[in-house]
């Protein structure tokens, strides 16, 4: 009987999910910038070449940025060389322009660093983002450096100049003391993560599909065999009980398969389902539900796969 129940609630909330709770997609991208190529400012501008740089100056060396194209909240991490860190009274500026939508994402961050770090990441929400997808092409930077003398080489005609990198400042009285922008890097391409190296499941219920499941970030989901029909269940910490539900149903009126995912854990969980005829992969990332919250998140993707 209990078992019974326990295949009618969860029939039950995969039939009925049909609006979206969770994030759809977590989309990503990356730049690279040359070592030792930061430029260092005087009062007369930041012409001075890297290696007589007087004062701070930090050599940023990568860029990436993952967003929610649902909700629009996004990390952007900059890193720098362990020669030259970020260190004391920084400004972090992340400008991004989307070729395909014709918008400029704009951050500026400023920070005092005490003790030197490699990495620094900046948070925040933007509508823009709402609009970006995989397959968008992004560029760092458009036009010349402004007071750096170095030209962008990898921008997409953005109509506004603009750079992304790191600016230091002197102790007090505060003045700039370097420069280091990502000129010479080329666009970058949105994606999605990809899937982990290992725990890929498949279903004969579902044989033109194959998925994955990452549980807290490092934990990889199993099968679990005794599973409902037509569904995908898959383990977490304890091999024999299903925390995350998978099925795929369709075609829909519009044409498409939808994917329709449940989790009955509070951790943040992540789905891949891959449609091995096409080589589509879809992602979902579900946040770990906040302390105050009282209702597990679920999703439906009403244009997950075509046939």
């Amino acid at each position: 009987m209990d078992r019974l129940r326990e295949v009618i609630a969860i029939g039950a909330l995969l039939g009925a999910l049909w609006t979206p709770s969770a994030s759809a997609e977590t989309l990503s991208f990356s730049f690279v910038d040359r070592a030792n190529d930061a430029w260092g400012c005087s009062s007369s501008g930041c012409g001075i070449p890297f290696p007589s740089i007087v004062g701070p100056a930090t050599d940023v060396v990568g860029l990436s940025f993952g967003f929610d194209n649902v909700t629009g909240t996004y990390v952007a991490t900059m890193s720098a060389s362990a020669a030259r860190p970020f260190t004391g009274d920084v400004v972090v500026n992340v400008n991004l322009f989307d070729v395909n939508t014709q918008t400029l994402f704009t951050s500026s961050n400023h920070r005092f660093v005490g003790t030197p770090v490699t990495v620094l990441s900046v948070t925040g929400t933007s509508t823009q983002l709402l609009t970006w997808q995989a397959g968008d092409r992004v560029a760092a930077c458009q036009g010349p450096g402004g007071i750096i003398p170095e030209t962008c080489l990898g921008g997409l005609g953005s109509p506004l100049d603009f750079s992304s990198g790191v600016i230091n400042f002197s102790p007090y009285p505060s003045t700039q003391t370097a420069r280091d922008s990502f000129q010479s890097t080329p666009p970058a391409t949105i994606g999605t993560p990809a899937p982990p190296a290992t725990g890929m499941i498949t279903s004969s219920e579902f044989p033109s599909f194959r998925f994955w499941v990452r549980i807290s970030g490092s934990r990889t989901g199993t099968s679990v065999t005794d599973c409902l029909p037509e569904t995908v269940c898959v383990a977490g910490s304890i091999p024999t009980r299903a925390e995350v539900f998978v099925r795929i149903v369709g075609p829909k009126p519009n044409g498409y398969l939808w994917p329709s995912i449940v989790k009955f854990n509070t951790t943040r969980t992540e789905v891949w389902i891959e449609q091995v005829t096409t080589g589509v992969i879809k992602y979902y990332n579900f946040p770990a539900l906040p302390s105050d919250a009282s209702e597990l998140p679920g999703y439906v993707d009403k244009t997950g796969f075509l046939p």
